[in-house]
């Protein structure tokens, strides 16, 4: 179940007994709807009747608790998923058709009463806000509108670099279907300075098909020379690692060489190599 959203920018006036509610700060056109529900820290809240402007709302009821000025306030955002749905029934069908968004017209909120006539299915974008905002007959009845939904959805997250910093994993990933050729090497080179651990520990290796008659050891290699291996043992298909803690800069090639001896079974070897940057 989501939770409800609010909106609380500025400060709001409000006197008991009124249902005139008055905001310093506020943008309230475009931001909350009838329906929604204002409220202070001084009582329950009031379903809202209208938006008049940015700084001015009506309740549907006279406020019944006690009159602040310039207080502090928040408004909870009401969904209305009837309408919600109807908005999305008709951008799935057009996004279906290849159409995605084609407004029937756009406007100001106050220019869309020109087209209350309109069909069901037509779509009217709000050009006075931003970000704009699409609403769409829901019926052939006249003034038929459903509620508005912005363009643009609400802010992400900040996100990562785009750059790994150092100490982050760095793996090296090997794929070879078939069965390897006698000493058939497979090779990387390398754009940064990356460190592998003693025992290669965190890397993995698996062959689809187990080798037959005697074990098959695979050579890793650090500019053609060797501090790494992993055996596959007779009827495993997975393989076992060993080797020296070993360092890689920038322009070192690291290399895979298949055993010397071809192996009669052992086929589509898959190796992922796991590092760290530095």
């Amino acid at each position: 179940m989501a939770l409800p959203s609010y909106y609380k920018t500025g400060t709001a006036s409000v006197t008991v007994g009124a249902t005139a509610v008055t905001g310093q700060n506020t943008f309230w056109k475009g931001s909350v709807s009838p329906g929604d529900q204002f409220g202070t820290h001084r009582g329950l809240s009031i379903r809202i009747a209208s938006v008049d402007s940015d700084t001015s709302l009506t309740l549907s009821h006279p406020w019944p608790h006690i009159s602040q000025t310039a207080g502090g306030y928040e408004i909870q955002i009401v969904a209305d998923p009837a309408a919600a749905m109807a908005t999305t029934r008709e951008l799935l069908k057009r996004l279906d058709a290849g159409l995605w968004l084609n407004p029937g017209a756009t406007g100001t909120l106050a220019q869309r009463a020109a087209y209350n006539a309109e069909k069901q299915g037509f779509i009217y974008m709000r050009t006075d806000v931003v970000p704009f905002q699409v609403s769409v007959k829901t019926a052939d009845t006249s003034g038929a509108w459903s509620g508005w939904t912005s363009l643009v959805g609400p802010k992400g997250g900040d996100g990562k670099d785009g750059v790994s910093p150092p100490g982050t994993f760095y793996d090296v990933a090997f794929d070879a279907s078939g069965r390897p050729a006698a000493s058939e090497e497979f090779e990387v080179l390398f754009a940064r300075a990356v460190a592998f651990p003693v025992g290669l520990a965190g890397s993995r290796a698996l062959v689809k098909v187990a080798p037959t008659g005697s074990a098959a050891v695979f050579s890793i290699r650090k500019n053609d020379v060797q501090f790494g291996t992993i055996t596959f043992a007779v009827g495993s298909k997975v393989g076992v690692f060993a080797g020296n803690a070993t360092i890689f800069a920038a322009g070192d090639t690291l290399t895979l060489r298949a055993p010397a001896i071809r192996n009669a079974a052992l086929s589509d070897i898959l190796v992922t190599l796991s590092g760290n940057r530095i």
